[in-house]
């Protein structure tokens, strides 16, 4: 794993630097708009509805577009972490294929993710916006236990569409056969992946979200990235 992380430590470094950048490069912009009066802090609350009704209730339009450009960020910066995987593994092979170290990456990047999403929504709530999102968000160890398990949930599945694409390659061989692997790979992974999310999203976007319900699904999904994960790592070691 030591070798793992010599051979692809200073393409991540680069990758969060750069993200990094972007999102105060991005937030430097929201100032700037900030302060020209292009940001509005009225809104109308919701006490009503699915969890996620009553939160998004609190955004105005712009504050939307700021944490729609944030996501879009981290959403990028996952794209670009795959990416970087495949190329690690086209030129340095089986000596970087691990799944702790896919998974270890998989954390960070989810960490540098939310970190430059908070870069660029920081400052944009006024003090009663804050106020209400923390009013209409339930606190306590089962928010702490839920956050941890997101993370290592997206973390997870980050790790297994890294050791996907360590299959493709490996299977592939030529340009046109890795090509199409990563095709076919992407509609049966994505295809298992989004059930996932859209049963996941579906307990948490409630009126009530039941704990032990949102938690147990987190575990599931967690399980199964790390069976998809293991599975083409196996493939991937095998036909090496």
């Amino acid at each position: 794993m030591k070798k793992t992380f010599k051979h692809t430590g200073f393409g991540f470094g680069i990758l969060y630097a750069v993200a990094v950048i972007l999102a105060l490069t991005g937030r430097i912009s929201i100032a700037v708009l900030d302060s020209m009066d292009g940001i509005t802090y009225d809104y109308i609350s919701v006490s009503a509805g699915p969890k996620l009704t009553q939160l998004l209730s609190i955004f105005t339009g712009s504050q939307l577009y700021i944490c729609m450009t944030a996501m879009g960020l981290a959403c990028a910066l996952f794209a670009a972490a795959n990416v970087l995987s495949g190329i690690q593994y086209a030129k340095h092979g089986e000596k970087i294929n691990c799944v702790w170290a896919s998974l270890f990456w998989g954390v960070l990047t989810t960490v540098a993710a939310l970190i430059c999403a908070g870069l660029i929504g920081s400052g944009m709530f006024s003090a009663v916006q804050r106020a209400a999102l923390k009013a209409k968000s339930s606190g306590g160890a089962g928010t702490l236990i839920t956050a941890i398990l997101f993370v290592l949930t997206i973390a997870t599945l980050f790790a297994s569409s890294v050791q996907v694409i360590y299959a493709c390659i490996v299977k592939g061989k030529t340009e046109k056969g890795i090509g199409i692997r990563l095709i076919i790979a992407a509609l049966f992974w994505g295809l298992l992946t989004s059930v996932l999310a859209v049963l996941t999203f579906k307990v948490f976007n409630t009126v009530n979200p039941e704990t032990t319900a949102c938690l147990g699904l987190l575990i599931t999904d967690i399980a199964v990235n790390l069976i998809i994960a293991f599975s083409a790592h196996f493939i991937a070691k095998k036909a090496a």
